[in-house]
């Protein structure tokens, strides 16, 4: 995996670039696969940030399959213990007490779908991996992080936003309380989103 690290606001942010083509192509069979089986679309439920796409609502970790089981050993594990430790340096001495526990699901943007600005309340970290994305037009597919700091604002210190157009294979995670949203696309865009939480290992 490539790894290029950037500090925002300052706030640690990440991008992978991963190439795991059985595992993103398993991912979008089964899309396919729910869609057509008529798989509730958790987009349309009032409260999903995802308009005008479609996101099943089913936790992709808990489906018993070999490709699954590579996602979660060889990607997810891995990038979010690393970005894990980045986060609690220095910051918690009962660190090993602690493990993390995922949840993923699967967002298709057809041209016109987009997300609404929003934050991750309940999870510690965030991270958007695209499995597929065919040519966008100029600023179209884009996600936004949006700087958290008001103060930075006034002052001038850092941007107030910041434009990622993220290519196939491209993992970006951030910290889940960063607001952020995808605008408007101009073509099919999937990806695969995981969220992290610390839980105390008795638990």
């Amino acid at each position: 995996m490539k790894l290029e690290k950037e500090i925002l606001w300052p706030i640690d942010f990440r991008k992978y670039s991963v190439d795991f083509l059985d595992e993103s192509q398993y991912l979008i069979n089964l899309l396919v696969e729910l869609k057509d089986s008529g798989w509730y679309n958790s987009a349309e439920k009032n409260f999903n940030t995802t308009v005008k796409g479609y996101q099943p609502d089913i936790d992709i970790l808990k489906i018993d399959h070999p490709c699954i089981n590579s996602i979660k050993e060889k990607i997810i594990a891995p990038i979010s213990q690393e970005f894990w430790q980045s986060l609690i340096k220095d910051k918690f001495e009962t660190k090993e007490d602690l493990e993390l526990v995922h949840k993923a699901w699967l967002v298709e943007y057809s041209p016109g779908a987009y997300q609404n600005l929003h934050v991750h309340k309940t999870s510690l970290f965030t991270a958007v991996w695209t499995i597929y994305r065919e040519e966008q037009e100029k600023g179209a597919g884009q996600l936004h992080l949006h700087n958290p700091i008001i103060e930075s604002w006034t002052l001038g210190f850092y941007q107030e936003t910041k434009k990622i157009d993220s290519m196939e294979g491209d993992i970006l995670i951030f910290p889940a309380w960063i607001p952020h949203n995808v605008t408007p696309c101009s073509a099919k865009r999937i990806v695969f989103v995981w969220d992290t939480i610390a839980v105390p290992k008795y638990a």
